[in-house]
């Protein structure tokens, strides 16, 4: 008897999901639902509708209110009244087929209760805002249209890395946070100041300086020496002074680990990572590439079917530049020593200076070789040991090269960097002393190599990147819960 009134307790006081109501389509059964009013819309002072979201579904759910269905005219007057716009209700009704056109289903309204009002100082006003107002507010822009699914997709997105990797064999490793290494090598660390001991006798928390990870790529290296296929998946930290739209201070990285490959099969790894994401986000949620086409980047869903159904080329490092040098003797770039290089909105590259072997490509540059090489996803391959990571391959053929990829995208420019790694311990001391990397701290790192080393690689995927590149949002910060940058770190 008691586990009875537990189970019907549970049921009266249940508030379903818009999703599960719509996928199960409890037609003419009693319900209840609670979430946010989007909007609202009278017709005389019996008869209002309300568009009701919930978070759980791309569709809200319209909510058809008659003074008629209500056996309490008083609670039918307190929904009038008070279930404005943005105000957290639930309401008891049945959900029903809809006479109107557009509109498959309508919920029949018979009673209410409004949990919260809006303060008259409430920032969503109606009507689209502007991403940089909402940038300031990002404890309330996830209620707008935009964020509600931006971050349904986020964890489609998130859910499918998981799935990808674990369909293909990989283990997940949770790497750490705090490290004593730099695995970028560029200082750009958040630095750990705790201490122990007295006043006087301070003496570092960890026994030695330990910062926030800019990597878990060091970390992950060892179990893909015991399980073949390994990736992390967690935040990683920048103390770069950057102020782009594509640089954050706090983001998350994906970064696999494979062992016993060589770099066209790193590359293949690659590629098939990101059509299958596209694939999964056209099959799940093209509901919500069409939004993102309609309202931030026209075109949108067919690219992404584009980029799905085609290969991507593979051009190396110094073909790029033969290519660069070639257009600037046609003219078809142009160098201004005075301005700086840009890429403007009709695709005409400009520089500042002619580009030389061991120049940084840039975005810039980035984003007009993609556009010259079919405006689809490419691989840039080959780079000078100069521009790479100490722990990259030195190639076999030249010693002034890494076996070192960027994965470089429409509209976005770099999402993924990657490299086989030296598995050769002399060569990678060598390495390691020239660009000035002191071994104390990586000798762990260095037994990999010392004791059963195998070929192997890996690479990091920009996952806010990758966020920006299937919806077309231009801003990074946009596509975070609460953006970390310089001079930004709300609550």
């Amino acid at each position: 008897y008691n586990k009875l009134v537990i189970v019907l307790i549970y049921y009266i006081l249940y508030k379903m999901l818009i999703k599960e109501l719509m996928d199960a389509k409890y037609l003419d059964v009693s319900k209840s639902i609670g979430g946010w009013v989007e909007n609202r819309r009278n017709n005389g002072e019996k008869f209002f509708f309300i568009s009701l979201r919930d978070g759980s579904s791309v569709n809200n759910l319209q909510l058809l209110f008659n003074e008629e269905n209500f056996s309490d005219v008083e609670n039918y007057k307190m929904c009038y009244d008070s279930f404005s716009r943005n105000s957290s209700i639930s309401v008891t009704g049945k959900l029903v087929k809809s006479v109107a056109d557009g509109q498959e289903y309508d919920f029949i309204v018979t009673s209410g209760i409004l949990y919260g009002g809006i303060d008259e100082k409430y920032p969503l006003i109606k009507g689209r805002l502007p991403l940089d107002y909402l940038r300031g507010i990002p404890h309330l822009r996830t209620r707008t249209r935009t964020f509600q699914l931006l971050f349904m997709l986020r964890n489609t997105l998130q859910l499918e890395t998981h799935n990808f990797y674990n369909n293909n064999g990989f283990y997940h490793i949770a790497t750490p946070l705090i490290t004593t290494n730099d695995c970028e090598g560029a200082g750009e660390t958040f630095n750990i100041s705790n201490t122990l001991g007295k006043e006087g006798e301070k003496r570092p928390f960890f026994g030695e300086h330990a910062h926030l990870t800019v990597s878990g790529q060091l970390h992950v290296e060892p179990y893909a020496h015991a399980f073949k296929r390994v990736y992390t998946f967690g935040p990683t930290f920048r103390a770069e002074n950057s102020n782009t739209s594509r640089h954050l201070a706090e983001f998350w990285m994906i970064e696999p680990e494979l062992s016993f490959i060589n770099f066209t099969e790193l590359m293949d790894n690659m590629e098939n990572y990101l059509k299958y994401m596209i694939s999964i986000v056209l099959e799940k949620h093209s509901d919500i590439i069409d939004f993102f086409d309609n309202y931030y980047e026209k075109g949108l869903k067919e690219r992404l079917i584009n980029y799905r159904d085609n290969s991507f080329k593979r051009v190396k490092y110094e073909d790029c530049l033969s290519y660069i040098e070639n257009k600037i003797k046609n003219k078809k770039i142009k160098i201004n020593p005075d301005g700086e290089t840009k890429l403007s909105d009709n695709g005409k590259l400009t520089l500042k200076n002619p580009i030389v072997f061991g120049d940084d490509l840039g975005s810039e540059i980035e984003k007009y070789l993609v556009k010259e090489f079919g405006n689809l996803p490419l691989f840039v391959t080959h780079f000078p040991k100069s521009l790479k990571s100490f722990y990259m391959k030195t190639n076999t053929e030249n010693s002034n090269l890494m076996d070192a990829v960027d994965f470089l995208v429409p509209n976005v420019g770099e999402l993924m960097g990657g490299s086989m790694r030296e598995e050769n311990i002399e060569t990678l001391l060598s390495v390691m002393e020239e660009k000035g990397v002191p071994s104390e701290n990586l000798e762990w790192y260095l037994d990999l190599r010392r004791n059963g080393t195998v070929p192997h690689g890996g690479y990091g995927v920009g996952f806010e990147r990758l966020i920006q590149f299937m919806t077309g949002i231009k801003n990074i910060r946009d596509t975070i819960p609460f953006p970390r940058f310089p001079g930004g770190c709300f609550a």
